[in-house]
């Protein structure tokens, strides 16, 4: 997912690349249905895993990756500059050991 990603945002203006999320905890992240962080869930992010922002309020970020979408606090997540330089270690590390 990450390199799906980093792929699409090279070929992106820098508008896009400003969407790129990525999980900075260790333990998986829930996607929840409401922006009220509290509720019915709709789906999970795994830690280090990787999403594209759909929009924004005060502490949430509504997300997509891959078949979930959903709201998500900001606190768990990195997004801009950090999240592209977090992104392209990740890759790096996966083509290494490959």
């Amino acid at each position: 997912m990450i390199q799906q990603i980093l792929i699409k945002k090279s070929t992106s203006d820098e508008h896009d690349r400003k969407k790129l999320v990525v999980s900075k905890s260790k333990k998986s992240l829930f996607m929840f249905k409401t922006n009220d962080l509290k509720g019915s869930l709709v789906g999970m992010l795994p830690a280090g895993g990787a999403g594209e922002i759909l929009g924004e309020g005060k502490d949430w970020y509504l997300v997509n990756s891959g078949y979930y979408t959903g709201f998500m606090s900001k606190d768990s997540l990195m997004t801009g500059q950090d999240a592209e330089e977090y992104a392209k270690k990740i890759l790096a590390k996966k083509q290494l050991s490959a």
